[in-house]
């Protein structure tokens, strides 16, 4: 079952329960005139949307999963040196403009040789930012930047873009997935060229036994992607996250200190 199914039925769902407004952040006010166009599709009157200011961290959009919190760890513990951000999956351009910009880019966007060599950057995502993550990973690429490493966390692909495949400029790539339920994260990641990228390992983990609690997620989430959600909230898989990522950043914030 793809995205677009799980989104027709929660609307199948809002309409036979009755609801009447609808109350989320601001960064859904995009959504709106789909939603309200896929509700009159199947016959319905679309429910009132209001939209909220987000609650926001240091890196922007609080967000409900873990990942924000690392990248919040990570930097309390490399306070110079080491800069940390988060961004959301669509904003892949402002990814790469972050990037060039802390790397010193010249208006072109274009790097010496010099300044490439010194590159040590780090991406992880989780859910489709995964798969935005290998996309982003794969710009740098063409741009002839060296990515240190890639964590994925349930990779799921987004429209046009095989996540499985980690380009050339990566020196090292991991994945963490689960394998249960109708969203679930990509098995198997491999090097385009193993000769210059080293695949860490598909590590599996699975909820069925040991389940994880989520009650700060929606309703939607805990029944349709529940595994998913699961895996977003395991404090286990987040705590290697972060001990590779600390493994790649600490030699080269020790030289600076």
């Amino acid at each position: 079952m793809n995205l677009i199914s799980i989104r027709v039925i929660l609307l199948r769902f809002d309409i036979d329960l009755g609801i009447t407004h609808v109350v989320r952040g601001e960064d859904h006010v995009t959504n709106s005139a789909t939603q309200t166009q896929m509700f009159e599709a199947l016959g319905a009157k679309p429910p009132r949307f209001a939209h909220e200011a987000l609650l926001v961290a240091a890196e922007g959009k609080l967000s409900k999963r873990l990942g924000s919190y690392g990248a919040e760890h990570l930097r309390a513990e490399f306070p110079s040196g080491v800069y940390v951000e988060t961004f959301e999956n669509r904003r892949r351009e402002k990814a790469v403009h972050a990037i060039l910009t802390q790397l010193g880019a010249d208006r072109s966007g274009l790097l010496s040789d010099n300044e490439k060599r010194q590159v040590r950057i780090i991406l992880y995502g989780h859910s489709r930012g995964g798969s935005a993550m290998v996309q982003l990973a794969r710009e740098l690429n063409q741009r002839g930047i060296p990515v240190l490493l890639t964590v994925q966390v349930d990779s799921v692909r987004r429209f046009g873009v095989d996540d499985s495949k980690i380009p050339p400029n990566v020196a090292r790539a991991v994945n963490f997935y689960q394998p249960n339920g109708m969203i679930h994260g990509r098995a198997r990641i491999r090097a385009e060229d193993p000769a210059k990228t080293q695949i860490l390992g598909n590590f599996r983990f699975d909820y069925k036994e040991h389940p994880i609690y989520c009650p700060e997620y929606p309703w939607y989430d805990r029944t349709f992607a529940k595994t998913h959600t699961e895996i977003d909230r395991d404090p286990a898989v987040w705590s290697r996250v972060e001990a590779l990522i600390r493994q790649q950043i600490a030699p080269a914030a020790l030289k600076q200190d």
